[in-house]
């Protein structure tokens, strides 16, 4: 792969480098990270697109348990809001079927390959890096579908309940893009035919104690925000998700954001090259097969994470303005 100087990744990298100094999984993000990603959106999108798409939330089909994610006990606020964070996890959550019935009802909501985009590349012996573009992606991938997925949104001929469930992929594959493990996958001689987004490079050869599988590199990854943002005691979820939310927009504001020229909307591709240079650059190095990362490891990953929420965030909020803009 020719590593190009793109601004963005420019950006990126020299803000963690700044952060250094300052004080201070097959899912993406998991749902906190979904749902900072979609808090970041809703608070910079305007009150009647906010309006627009909470009134496709609720007209979605009933055998996609999607409007039923709205909960109850809340102002009609703080509901809508929760309910469009919730629809960002809720292709993951189509993804568990724990029973039958469900696998029945909710078959043709998911769709594996939609989460993701691999570019192949290896490491030759000399550390170069090569693209491997022999190796090749499904037809229907996050990059294919966020470009068909937003123009069934911005058309009102569709059922609002097919843009609803739109909405709900859109919301859930910028998040997707933007989780680095989600835009590559390394071949080598133990995997030839790449590992998977990092799945199947282990970093414990065992389940540490009440887990149910041992971690890898894309769960470590998907974990992040989690891991790193602990819940603090009587800390409510929600109540986490905006303090996330907050520290990613506070280490790259928005002003900073649209000054880079970051937003690029629908060049859902270049998201997708710039996480992969990420992951190139900053998530393979360093590691060995089950040994855990260490503390330096962790906190640049944490940074590098926090930022790619708070672009998806804003990045989100574009895409969804610009959709319903262009409704026909």
């Amino acid at each position: 792969m020719k590593h190009r100087s793109l601004l963005a990744t420019v950006a990126t990298l020299s803000i963690v480098a700044i952060l250094a100094v300052t004080p201070r999984t097959a899912r993406a993000w998991g749902e906190v990270g979904h749902k900072v990603v979609a808090r970041i959106a809703w608070n910079n999108m305007k009150p009647d697109t906010r309006a627009k798409l909470i009134s496709l939330l609720n007209d979605a089909p009933k055998d996609a348990d999607l409007a039923s994610l709205r909960p109850s006990g809340l102002s009609e606020e703080d509901a809508n809001r929760a309910l469009f964070e919730a629809a960002a996890c809720w292709p993951d959550i189509v993804r568990a079927q724990k029973t039958d019935a469900e696998k029945t009802r909710r078959a043709k909501y998911h769709h594996s390959p939609w989460h993701y985009y691999d570019v192949y590349f290896e490491q030759t012996a000399d550390g170069a890096i090569k693209e491997r573009t022999d190796k090749k992606n499904a037809p229907e991938n996050s990059i294919e579908r966020l470009g068909v997925l937003t123009a069934q949104l911005g058309n009102t001929a569709l059922p609002a309940g097919e843009r609803a469930v739109a909405l709900a992929w859109i919301e859930h594959l910028v998040g997707d893009v933007h989780t680095p493990l989600h835009n590559v996958a390394r071949v080598s001689a133990a995997e030839p035919d790449g590992d998977q987004g990092g799945n199947l490079f282990k970093l414990e050869e065992n389940p540490a104690p009440g887990k149910q599988y041992a971690t890898n590199l894309h769960s470590f990854w998907d974990d992040l925000p989690e891991s790193q943002f602990p819940l603090s005691p009587g800390e409510d979820p929600e109540a986490r998700v905006g303090r996330v939310a907050q520290a990613a927009t506070f280490l790259l504001p928005k002003a900073l954001f649209e000054r880079a020229g970051l937003t690029q909307t629908a060049q859902y591709a270049q998201w997708n090259r710039e996480g992969a240079e990420v992951a190139i650059a900053k998530v393979y190095p360093n590691l060995k097969r089950n040994q855990l990362p260490d503390a330096p490891y962790t906190q640049e990953a944490k940074n590098t994470a926090v930022i790619a929420l708070a672009k998806a965030g804003y990045r989100l909020a574009a895409t969804l303005e610009a959709a319903l803009a262009a409704e026909k």
